[in-house]
């Protein structure tokens, strides 16, 4: 059967962006997920740069001023891009932000438009960040922490998160195959960030309750592991409407 525990997760130090303070989380495979992996069919680029980046920063305010907030940012560092684009590395901008909001209304809309994706506002974002993190990725599993005090219920033994996570040291542990470490272009320089994409596939390989060992340093830790296997429903829909 189903495994429902209720975690509840201590915080020892913040988490950069995730959920809400208090929100309640299943954790199960995310399948109203925008999880486009974007696999063979780089004719998108084109198609992404010439239309949807333009049209999405002209309807959407809050996503222009986060666009031009980082591209702000870009220019006034001389930043080594390596394999990156321009647009590649405005994207974790966007992303990693924390002083903006706007994080919260993208990951929200990743996680839960799957069925809407026609009229998905973030096509273009959601893009240079896959491709980052694909350009970025080192192909060999990444063992990272991701913090929280969110109520998590456990609903399968097999989950994704269903839209991008960034990590940071607390007190999940997670081996990720398709994510990659975004360090040195995080605004948290102080932090070993891994930003893992929607259609990776975890197993919960261990799950540790301090109700059953007491002096567990907090009230739950479990571990992720990659399967390696993708899950993408909407692998290069784009390119067909």
């Amino acid at each position: 059967g189903e495994k429902k525990n209720i975690l509840t997760f201590a915080v020892l130090q913040p988490i950069h962006k995730q959920y809400n303070h208090g929100q309640h989380c299943a954790l199960d495979m995310a399948l109203n997920s925008v999880d486009d992996y974007y696999k063979d069919c780089s004719k998108m680029l084109k198609k992404v740069k010439n239309y949807y980046l333009i049209q999405e920063r002209q309807n959407d305010r809050v996503f222009n001023q986060a666009w031009i907030a980082a591209e702000d940012y870009y220019n006034s560092r001389n930043v080594p891009l390596g394999k990156l684009s321009k647009n590649n590395y405005i994207a974790l901008q966007v992303y990693v932000n924390a002083s903006t909001n706007f994080y919260k209304s993208f990951n929200n809309a990743t996680r839960t438009q799957k069925t809407s994706y026609n009229t998905f506002k973030y096509h273009s974002l959601h893009f240079f960040l896959t491709d980052a993190i694909r350009k970025l990725n080192i192909k060999k599993l990444l063992t990272t922490f991701r913090g929280t005090n969110i109520r998590f219920h456990v609903k399968s033994l097999t989950i994704r998160f269903g839209q991008f996570t960034s990590s940071s040291e607390s007190q999940i542990i997670i081996e990720t195959y398709f994510g990659a470490s975004i360090k040195k272009y995080s605004y948290l320089l102080h932090e070993e960030e891994v930003l893992i994409p929607p259609y990776e596939v975890f197993d919960i390989t261990s799950v540790k309750l301090k109700k059953h060992i007491p002096d567990l340093w907090c009230e739950a830790v479990y571990k992720l592991q990659s399967t390696k296997l993708p899950k993408s429903d909407l692998n290069c829909q784009m390119v067909r409407f």
